[in-house]
């Protein structure tokens, strides 16, 4: 059994290949994972250059067993997450070895607590998937079912979405919008501008409400600017203004919504979304059926105004009139609260997805 520190002009072909190991026959697969490793894990980029990384493997007689990234981040030096795991289903002995070379490289980091299923930020990915069925939408957890086999000593946290269809959450938009109406005045929606000149200003105001709305999430940490810039630069191609609304009252800031169509409807089985998902969907026209909610909030004093709703009734009035179906993102299986408020609107739990913790 080797264990390996791979050099970075190795990382991609390494990674591409243990992908192709597990995901190669399983026909609901598409490839969420290579884009954002290639943006999470690129030696030049904002990301890589605040944190601490090293990608790691196990090998069995040359056979490729498991592997995945250690991060630390600047922002969160105590916590080391072990990123893009990947492992065969015989490696339970290969997956030991990497998680005591994690916890002993988290010791000389002084780190105090390894964090297993968010690829460095909960915004680039967050969690194994445990239930649910079908290909993954674009951006969401994808893996064998029986990664989670592999942590059973570890503390679980689980999160759930939720799905429905558009025809049923229609009527109750329509109910809470004649109930809320009077309300609704003191505030505006506003769409984000992604031209070259306003793209660095809306994402400043999106990075700006994520750190003040989420400062309670246990897996948040800051963002800065730039790092938001380089991770929405790689899907601009796809998204339009109306993607990224603000809710605004008194003329400031208190909420946004990120949303976007399910372009892997667009992706064949094991690709992922790229320039051909680009041609069908501006070129050719070609809509996908569902939307997602990526993500939602609004500032602590404005939770249980309009605020949400005003949110939410702006992606159903600028998603396609073909649109079938909404999926959200991912909630805490504990915070009640959020999981109540989408209820209202999708009503169907859709998937878990469970992430794992030790202290070390």
């Amino acid at each position: 059994m080797k264990i390996r520190i791979i050099k970075d002009h190795e990382k991609k072909s390494i990674y591409k290949q243990m992908i192709k190991k597990i995901y190669s026959k399983d026909q609901t697969f598409k490839n969420n994972k290579e884009g954002l490793f290639a943006l999470v894990c690129n030696s030049k980029g904002v990301f890589y250059k605040k944190s601490k990384q090293v990608m790691i493997t196990v090998s069995v007689e040359k056979d490729l067993h498991c592997q995945g990234v250690l991060i630390c981040h600047e922002q969160q030096p105590k916590v080391l997450y072990l990123a893009f795991f990947e492992a065969i289903m015989e490696a339970k002995e290969s997956v030991e070895h990497l998680l005591s070379y994690a916890e002993a490289y988290g010791k000389t980091l002084g780190c105090d607590k390894l964090v297993i299923g968010i690829d460095g930020h909960c915004n680039n990915g967050l969690g194994f998937l445990t239930i649910g069925s079908g290909h993954p939408s674009f951006g969401e957890a994808y893996n064998p079912n029986y990664y989670a086999d592999f942590f059973k000593t570890f503390e679980g946290h689980t999160f759930v979405s939720y799905k429905d269809e558009v025809q049923s959450i229609a009527p109750r938009v329509l109910h809470l919008r004649n109930k809320l109406h009077l309300r609704m005045a003191p505030y505006t929606l506003e769409a984000a501008d992604f031209s070259r000149k306003g793209l660095r200003a809306s994402l400043k105001r999106y990075t700006d409400l994520n750190n003040n709305i989420f400062t309670d999430h246990s897996y948040y940490f800051r963002r800065d600017y730039d790092e938001d810039v380089e991770l929405f630069k790689s899907m601009m191609p796809l998204l339009d203004h109306q993607n990224l609304l603000f809710v605004k009252k008194d003329g400031k800031d208190i909420g946004f919504i990120l949303w976007y169509p399910d372009f892997n409807e667009l992706v064949k089985s094991s690709r992922g979304a790229g320039i051909r998902t680009f041609l069908q969907y501006r070129m050719l026209k070609r809509k996908p059926k569902t939307i997602k909610i990526v993500e939602i909030g609004v500032e602590a004093k404005y939770r249980g105004t309009p605020a949400i709703f005003i949110l939410f009734n702006g992606v159903m009035e600028a998603a396609e009139k073909a649109s079938q179906h909404l999926i959200s993102s991912w909630i805490h299986g504990d915070n009640s609260a959020s999981r109540q408020i989408t209820s209202r609107f999708a009503q169907k739990p859709y998937r878990e997805y469970v992430t794992y913790e030790k202290k070390i």
